[in-house]
């Protein structure tokens, strides 16, 4: 539910096995991007009502995967420009047909933030805010994403299942010389998520 009305998603059929499947062709993080995430519903619901995102902003979502859930419910709830991206194709086709079936105006672009320059493209979009759902779960993602944010300049909201990796990817934020303020993700039921707040260093 988005403002009130219920958001229409197309999505894969049988995720898992495209997981199964890209995993055996030995394509790193694969078919995650299939996968409607517990995290992303959180994030989208918390976002729908957040004074930290100010209405009619330009938000960038990062590894949106299938659905852009945070990025379409911004757009529809709280008039935002919004660009989601990843780090495929593949998703980013799913999230403009899902985008028209909601009429909601959603701008997409491939970013690997492990990719050099990740950062400055985020930064040409001219965001307000950055926000991300579940993307701690691999550490080796962690001081890439690190140096993203800390190249965007700009705020990020991140929610977070809790995964076991989330302090060290705190520990490389901090590194890169962003703050980090965490607290508990509210909704309306499980999962338990928490949101890091990113702030820009001085």
């Amino acid at each position: 539910m988005v403002a009130g009305h219920p958001m229409r998603l197309r999505v894969p059929g049988h995720p898992d096995d495209r997981v199964r499947g890209e995993a055996s062709a030995g394509i790193t993080h694969p078919g995650f991007w299939a996968e409607v995430w517990p995290a992303s519903v959180a994030l989208a619901r918390w976002l729908e009502r957040s004074m930290l995102v100010p209405d009619g902003g330009r938000v960038v979502e990062l590894g949106c995967g299938v659905a852009a859930l945070p990025s379409l419910t911004l757009g529809a709830a709280r008039g935002c420009s919004v660009m989601a991206t990843d780090g495929r194709e593949e998703p980013l086709a799913f999230v403009r047909t899902n985008a028209a079936a909601n009429r909601v105006s959603c701008e997409t672009s491939v970013v690997d933030i492990t990719a050099p320059g990740a950062g400055d493209a985020v930064r040409n979009f001219g965001p307000d805010v950055i926000v991300a759902a579940d993307l701690l779960y691999d550490a080796s993602l962690h001081e890439p994403f690190a140096a993203v944010l800390a190249s965007a300049g700009v705020p990020a909201l991140l929610a977070d299942p809790n995964r076991p990796t989330a302090p060290r990817a705190v520990e490389a934020f901090e590194r890169a010389g962003v703050r980090v303020w965490r607290g508990p993700l509210a909704t309306d039921g499980p999962p338990a998520c928490q949101v890091l707040i990113v702030e820009p260093g001085e």
